[in-house]
C-alpha cells in the first residue's frame, strides 16, 4: 500500500510538473508568435506618421502656391514653388519607407484579422501613392486646391484605417498577459472611456486614437490655406 501511495504521488507530480512546463511554454510560443506582427505594425504606424508630418508640409507649401496664384502677377513665378517641390520630394522619400513598411509586413503579419485591416489601410496608400504624379501640374489654382484637398482628404483616411490596425492588433497580437492583468486592464479601458472618450465617436469598435497614432493633416492643413 505504501509503494502505491509512493507510486500515486510520483505520477501526481510529475503531470502537475508537465502541465505547468506546457503552460509556460504555451505563453512563450504564443508571444514568439506575436512578437514580429507587432513590429511590423509599429513600423506602419512610424511611417505613416511620418508620411502625414511631410503631408502638412505639403499642403502648406500648396496653399502658399494657391495664395500667391490667386493675388500676383500671372507672368511671375511663385517664390514657393522651390518649397512645393522639396516639400514633395519628401513626400515622396516617405511614401517609399511606408511602402517598404507595408511590404515587410506582408510577410509578417499572418493574423487573419491583422492582415484584412492591413490590407484596408494598404489600399487607401495606394491611392495616395497615385495622386504624387498630379504634382506635376498643380500650377493652374484650381488643380492646386484640388490636390490638396484630395491628398488632405487621403491622407485623413489612411490614418483611421491605420488607427482600426492598431486596434485590432492590440486585441490579436499585444504580448501574453495574465488572466489577472487582462481583467484590470479591460476595467482601466472601460474606466478611461467613461471618464474621457464617452462622447467621442469609436473607431471599429475601440478606443480613439492615443498620441502615438498618425495625427490628421486636416487641421494643420486648413492654417495653411
Amino acid at each position: 500500500m505504501a509503494i502505491l501511495t509512493v507510486v500515486a504521488g510520483g505520477i501526481t507530480g510529475s503531470a502537475l510538473t508537465y502541465g505547468l512546463t506546457w503552460w509556460r511554454e504555451r505563453r512563450r510560443t504564443k508571444d514568439a508568435y506575436r512578437a514580429p506582427q507587432r513590429v511590423a505594425i509599429a513600423e506602419i504606424v512610424a511611417a505613416t506618421y511620418e508620411l502625414t508630418w511631410r503631408e502638412v508640409e505639403l499642403s502648406q507649401a500648396l496653399g502658399e502656391l494657391i495664395r500667391f496664384s490667386e493675388v500676383g502677377p500671372p507672368e511671375v513665378a511663385s517664390p514657393s514653388e522651390p518649397a512645393l517641390r522639396a516639400c514633395a520630394a519628401a513626400f515622396g522619400a516617405e511614401l517609399g519607407h511606408l511602402t517598404l513598411a507595408f511590404q515587410v509586413a506582408r510577410l509578417a503579419v499572418v493574423d487573419a484579422q491583422c492582415f484584412a485591416a492591413m490590407g484596408e489601410a494598404y489600399a487607401k496608400f495606394r491611392e495616395l501613392r497615385g495622386m504624387l504624379a498630379d504634382l506635376d501640374e498643380v500650377s493652374h489654382v484650381a488643380r492646386a486646391r484640388a490636390a490638396r484637398n484630395a491628398l488632405d482628404l487621403a491622407v485623413a483616411q489612411l490614418g483611421e484605417d491605420v488607427t482600426v490596425l492598431v486596434n485590432v492588433g492590440q486585441e490579436r497580437v499585444s504580448p501574453v498577459q495574465s488572466w489577472r492583468n487582462k481583467k484590470a486592464r479591460q476595467q482601466a479601458s472601460q474606466r478611461l472611456d467613461a471618464m474621457y472618450f464617452e462622447a467621442v465617436p469609436r473607431i471599429g469598435g475601440q478606443l480613439p486614437p492615443a498620441e502615438s497614432t498618425p495625427p490628421s493633416s486636416s487641421g494643420k492643413s486648413s492654417e495653411a490655406g
